[in-house]
């Protein structure tokens, strides 16, 4: 087992509010290690700005000051070819450190990037999805899964006094069964099937809209319009949002539009909330579809399945995701770490 002191962590995912996933991500891991561990993050653009390539003296003389154990580079995408080198050149920089990419969205190489990542390899990646798994099965350096985690005492149940408080709050109706989404206003994230729901009778459809991009304005015009109650600023304690909720919906296609294991799912898992979720990522790897979970491939399939999710006697979606919460995802990430073992 390789021993670890100090660790040092590099992206450029930390901004100023964070209702993004990775750096959600991020700073859970950095939260977490921090409390055995000597911890140093640098915030590509913030703390520090490099070129493309990470080629700098600055960089490579802060590296050799730190001397650390581990470094993890998390690519605010996928495992591409530059995100390997930007990793090699980390390695150059700090020979004696062991180096880890964190990629959480799928990646596909041409046949030429094939052959080139072999030269790229890093001492591990950690990745989020099945395509991601496929893909780097010929990459010499072992590939593990990075399962998302969430904070099980933040994201609980509440009791209905405590809901029906947080409706009034919110200015939702009581007698309304609120289907949720968090997350980006966009396209590719297919949230515009939002708006076909909001007609459903005694439905009432929720959209937070994440603040760390901007926002399609025609789409939220759209959504609004055909009754979707939209949130658009940051909500501090979002996971009242998750309690006051009877459903959550994630309806994300695309694979490049989101992290491979969306942390709002586990979120909405924690509340105890019943899930209907496009089989996304490294979700099927991590929950099985049953007891509250709910797979669907067509959008024309959610009329239906919200009519299932309301005859629905109990959720265990909770006891699904509590393996999954940070004070145990953390140090098995570390383990794997340590071990090499790819799991």
């Amino acid at each position: 087992m390789n021993t670890v002191g100090t660790i040092c962590i590099l992206g450029d995912w930390l901004h100023g509010i964070p209702d993004e996933g990775i750096h959600n991500l991020a700073q859970n891991l950095m939260d977490q290690w921090g409390m055995t561990y000597s911890v140093k993050a640098l915030r590509i653009g913030a703390d520090l700005r490099v070129n493309r390539l990470f080629l700098s003296w600055r960089l490579r003389k802060i590296l050799r000051d730190i001397r650390p154990d581990v470094i993890i580079y998390i690519s605010p995408s996928c495992a591409k070819v530059t995100a390997l080198l930007r990793a090699k050149v980390l390695k150059i920089d700090s020979p004696r450190s062991r180096v880890f990419v964190i990629a959480t969205q799928p990646v596909g190489y041409n046949r030429f990037e094939e052959k080139l990542v072999h030269l790229l390899a890093p001492d591990g990646i950690f990745i989020q999805s099945p395509r991601s798994k496929q893909e780097l099965k010929r990459i010499p350096c072992p590939v593990h899964f990075l399962p998302s985690g969430v904070d099980t005492n933040r994201f609980a149940p509440v009791d209905e006094p405590r809901k029906r408080s947080l409706r009034q709050k919110y200015n939702v109706d009581e007698g309304v069964f609120v289907v949720l989404h968090v997350g980006h206003i966009n396209r590719n994230r297919n949230v515009q099937v939002l708006g076909r729901l909001a007609g459903l009778e005694d439905v009432r459809v929720m959209l937070v809209g994440s603040t760390s991009t901007r926002h399609d304005e025609d789409l939220a015009d759209q959504l609004a319009h055909a009754g979707v109650l939209l949130i658009r600023e940051f909500i501090p304690h979002v996971e009242e949002i998750y309690q006051l909720a009877d459903a959550y919906l994630f309806p994300v296609i695309s694979e490049d539009a989101a992290i491979g294991v969306p942390l709002s799912v586990l979120e909405a898992m924690a509340c105890n909330l019943p899930v209907m979720t496009t089989p996304f990522g490294g979700l099927p790897w991590m929950f099985p579809g049953e007891n509250g979970v709910f797979y669907f491939r067509d959008d024309t399939e959610l009329p239906g399945l919200i009519a299932d999710v309301r005859r629905l006697q109990e959720s265990s979606t909770r006891r699904m995701v509590e393996p999954y919460d940070w004070r145990k995802v953390a140090p098995h990430v570390m383990e794997m770490i340590q071990t090499g073992n790819s799991q």
